[in-house]
């Protein structure tokens, strides 16, 4: 999102429409000023997952949002861990909702570590699934294990996909947050077909590290969003495949994530643990973390204190 915006990595489908330009699409706050029909009033604590162009404005003192795409915060959550899963949870939960995990379900999430990963796990087990395995170098399973996480494996010692007990017993689900076209490739192994219910959610496009410079360089988005599923179909003894689940926010989703985190069934993880500050420093450190894609949480900046 907001790095990608900053980077020009995908400017030939999203750009800044004028500068300056303000980064920053997820925003929290209390309205100061609504539209009679948006369903809030002024002194509402708000989450908004969408701001509006040409200026961004998440990052500064005051911003206009929309108001389909916008929802209250409930009493018990904070601001920041409403802002941490306005677009996170919402794509979480999307992508769990998608699978369709069954009790029972063993669920194997790749690079799970950060702020997405971190979210999906919880879900998972919410859903049902009986044993987990997350992929990561950062986190030991006594870190994870109140997730709902049996074991973790670290990429950088193990190959997943050559695990004798997860060849011999195979995963129903596999979630990919950070791999991409790679891992695909490699979890026929360890995944099972199609006709007995396996299913491949990839999270992350074909390529983490995605550049959209022009119409070429859409086609393997497309491909793998399009054309895969569809292929795939045509060889029951392969698992099935779900690309990049990612649906526009709404007010329903936000609202249903919102009131999970209210119950206390998932918990926010933040990397560092306590906000960054709204300073020149704290930006460019959450720009950083972003760039870096090895953050162990969800990354946040507080402009204010509530």
């Amino acid at each position: 999102g907001s790095w990608r915006m900053v980077n020009g990595s995908l400017d030939y489908m999203r750009h800044p429409k004028s500068f300056p330009y303000i980064p920053g699409h997820d925003v929290c706050g209390y309205v100061e000023k609504c539209d009679p029909d948006s369903g809030f009033k002024v002194g509402d604590l708000v989450v908004s997952t969408s701001t509006k162009e040409p200026l961004s404005l998440a990052m500064a003192e005051y911003a206009e949002v929309q108001a389909n795409s916008s929802a209250l915060v409930p009493d018990g959550v904070s601001p920041e861990e409403a802002v941490a899963l306005a677009s996170a949870g919402h794509h979480a939960l999307g992508n769990v909702k998608a699978a369709n995990i069954k009790e029972g379900d063993r669920v194997l999430v790749l690079g799970g570590g950060g702020g997405i990963g971190m979210l999906l796990l919880q879900l998972i087990k919410r859903a049902g699934a009986s044993f987990i395995v997350l992929t990561s170098t950062h986190w030991k399973v006594e870190d994870v294990s109140k997730f709902g996480v049996n074991e973790v494996v670290n990429y950088n010692e193990e190959k997943w996909w050559e695990k004798k007990e997860f060849m011999e017993n195979k995963f129903d689900k596999i979630f990919d947050c950070g791999e991409g076209k790679i891992a695909w490739k490699r979890c026929k192994k360890v995944l099972k077909s199609s006709s007995n219910g396996g299913l491949f959610c990839g999270v992350t496009s074909d390529d983490p590290e995605l550049h959209l410079h022009n119409i070429f360089h859409a086609w393997p988005v497309l491909r793998q969003i399009l054309l895969r599923p569809l292929w795939v179909k045509m060889f029951p003894n392969m698992p099935a495949f779900n690309g990049m689940n990612v649906v526009a926010p709404t007010r329903s989703r936000m609202n249903e994530i919102l009131e999970i985190c209210h119950r206390k069934e998932i918990e926010v993880v933040f990397d560092p643990v306590k906000p960054l500050p709204f300073t020149t420093e704290g930006v460019c450190k959450a720009f950083e973390m972003m760039g870096s894609r090895q953050a162990h949480g969800k990354i946040v900046i507080r402009i204010a204190e509530s």
